[in-house]
């Protein structure tokens, strides 16, 4: 049969691999290294990728004082990090910096008079519409106790409202000028990146951060590269938004105090 209709079975052969072939490609078959096949059409419902949740360092040790010092184009800043007040966030911000994570990263946010943003790895791509979404993987929880910081009952409602809840065991820092912070898009969303604030204590501002944002530091060295850095020149974004022209993290060292 095969031999009578030879012509037919070869060219039914071509089509069947030409299909697997194509819809291989279509099924995200090239990497941008690399060209390989899919398991399409076997595997018709695209599975959930792999999320490895890396380990934090279980717990530092209280009778260190952390500090973390950020190299920039514009000169070195030292952070006091609060590892009683948040520790599982500065336990997390060490984990990372010691894994070299902020090596060569830009400062991807920058809002005159208020924070200055970085800790996205995606500023090393060419792409700059998704910096804002780097992380390293995984999410951290926040670490805000609302009764340690005093809040009243009205922005309490308001933070539970928008799906904030209170950390308790922990004696949080309230958010002021040279605070740093964790940056995040909601409850718990935080990872890798982070603010330093910039504003006076007394800016309104302020009140659309805090209860938001673990505040897991301080500025307490490197004044002169902060009013450097202000004195950079900005890209505009949009709206109330920019970031500072090729301001570089080169590294975070950490350091302790016993």
């Amino acid at each position: 049969m095969f031999r009578q209709n030879r012509e037919f079975w070869l060219y039914f052969l071509g089509v069947i691999l030409l299909f697997f072939f194509i819809f291989g490609i279509l099924e995200n078959g090239f990497t941008q290294s690399s060209f390989t096949f899919s398991s399409f059409p076997f595997n018709l419902f695209k599975q959930e990728p792999l999320v490895v949740v890396e380990e934090t360092v279980p717990q530092l040790d209280q009778s260190k004082d952390y500090y973390a010092i950020l190299s920039t184009g514009e000169g070195k800043i030292t952070v006091d990090l609060f590892e009683t007040n948040a520790p599982n966030t500065v336990a997390n911000f060490i984990h990372l910096a010691n894994k070299n994570y902020y090596y060569n990263l830009e400062f991807h946010r920058y809002l005159p008079g208020l924070l200055l943003q970085g800790g996205s790895r995606n500023t090393k791509n060419k792409d700059p519409n998704d910096d804002a979404f780097g992380g390293p993987g995984y999410t951290i929880p926040d670490e805000i106790n609302w009764d340690s910081l005093d809040y009243p009952e009205n922005f309490r409602a308001i933070l539970q409202g928008q799906g904030y809840t209170s950390t308790p065991n922990v004696e949080s820092k309230k958010m002021g000028k040279f605070s740093v912070a964790m940056a995040g898009n909601g409850p718990n969303t935080a990872g890798s990146q982070f603010f330093i604030v910039l504003a006076e204590n007394t800016d309104p501002r302020l009140a659309q951060l805090e209860g938001r944002h673990t505040v897991f530091g301080h500025v307490i060295g490197g004044f002169e590269t902060i009013n450097a850095i202000n004195a950079r020149p900005a890209i505009s974004l949009g709206i109330n938004d920019s970031r500072p022209l090729n301001l570089v993290l080169y590294s975070v060292q950490i350091e302790y105090k016993d």
